[in-house]
């Protein structure tokens, strides 16, 4: 995944905050460096908290700012862009999805699409614990899915009629943070 662009409409420090980004074929890595209290960790966390809004009702509830997202992902161009909680979703060749976030996600999964990767990996070379809230709910939400899986595998188990095999669900992302 290359981030194109990012605006951000009035979160937190982020007030009409813009950013490109140049993309090289192939592949390349971004560093962000500034002064503390320039917007650093706070546009990570954003970005964060636009991929799992995806995945999760919980996090997509806690956004609370307008945003637009544009990048590459598995070859095509992604532009995403939300205005109060009304989400607009391009994809090439030319799918647009659009309306509220349940649409977009029963959308894209009846069309089979994946529009973000399966591994994220954040790195912080200071003490900030921002991101974490955000790993952990979405933890929670998978553990409580597997639970409940294993629950209703376990009530029918014992009965001799009944050949289930549990199908765990899988972790949406695989997020790896190193301090």
């Amino acid at each position: 995944m290359q981030i194109k662009k990012l605006i951000v409409d009035n979160h937190r420090c982020l007030v009409d905050f813009s950013v490109r980004f140049t993309v090289v074929d192939g592949g390349s890595s971004t560093i962000l460096v500034g002064e503390n209290g320039t917007g650093k960790s706070t546009m990570l966390k954003v970005i964060t908290q636009i991929t799992m809004s995806f995945d999760s009702d919980a996090v997509e509830k806690t956004i609370d700012y307008n945003y637009e997202l544009e990048y590459q992902f598995a070859g095509q161009n992604i532009s995403i862009s939300q205005h109060d909680h009304y989400y607009q979703v391009y994809t090439e060749p030319m799918n647009g999805y659009v309306g509220k976030m349940v649409a977009i996600r029963s959308q894209l999964l009846n069309d089979g699409r994946s529009i973000f990767p399966k591994r994220v990996v954040a790195y912080y070379s200071g003490y900030n614990d921002g991101l974490f809230p955000l790993f952990h709910r979405m933890e929670r939400g998978y553990l409580r899915n597997c639970r409940k899986e294993l629950q209703s595998y376990l009530s029918t188990i014992n009965s001799p009629e009944e050949n289930i095999r549990p199908e765990f669900p899988r972790r949406n992302i695989t997020t790896a943070l190193m301090i």
